[in-house]
């Protein structure tokens, strides 16, 4: 989880890319639709991504500022790092749910339950041995780590959840960058 939502799947060491090349894109799966759902940067409406990834969650953040709406905690928070109201960053409602801030609280736990649905489906469709979560949000936002974990041993079908260990990704908030030149080295082009 970074800017978005990224997921790939490795099977026996290599990514399996599928007959298309987007095996285990979870976070283009739609949880949601009409015209309340929110927009995704895929074009669609309700993707996982637009409610969990970074830059939706901070945009979200940004237009409630700028409409008086809430989130005064988590402006405060990113005033005190340097950086405006439409500067604000996960970083900032990080700070702002550590304080008990309800607006930061009420958005990384509706953040946090739809990622540990998308990861319960995920587990129930691929039957994984681990799930290696990663990505700049999660390396910045322990708290929204820890309450998707929550969200998935809640969503998680009972006869699965000791079956897939839940792991931090050594790569922190490079992964994507790290995995993008891997695959671009490898591809037989």
């Amino acid at each position: 989880v970074g800017s978005g939502l990224g997921a790939g799947l490795v099977i026996d060491g290599r990514l399996y890319q599928g007959s298309a090349g987007m095996a285990g894109e979870l976070g283009h799966v739609s949880f949601e639709d009409g015209d309340e759902a929110l927009p995704c940067g895929c074009g669609r409406r309700g993707c996982v991504e637009a409610y969990v990834g970074g830059r939706y969650l901070e945009g979200r953040v940004r237009r409630a500022l700028a409409a008086g709406s809430g989130f005064s905690a988590v402006a405060a928070a990113g005033e005190r790092a340097g950086r405006g109201p439409d500067e604000v960053t996960c970083h900032d409602v990080e700070a702002a749910y550590a304080e008990g801030d309800p607006d930061a609280v009420a958005i990384w736990t509706e953040a946090a339950d739809r990622l540990g649905r998308a990861l319960a489906v995920g587990v129930q469709i691929v039957d994984p041995a681990m799930i290696v979560l990663g990505g700049g949000v999660m390396g910045a936002a322990p708290s929204y780590r820890s309450l998707a974990l929550e969200a998935f041993e809640r969503h998680c079908p009972e006869g699965l959840r000791g079956h897939v260990a839940l792991r931090p990704s050594a790569l922190g908030g490079q992964a994507g960058v790290i995995g993008a030149a891997l695959l671009a080295r490898d591809r037989p082009d």
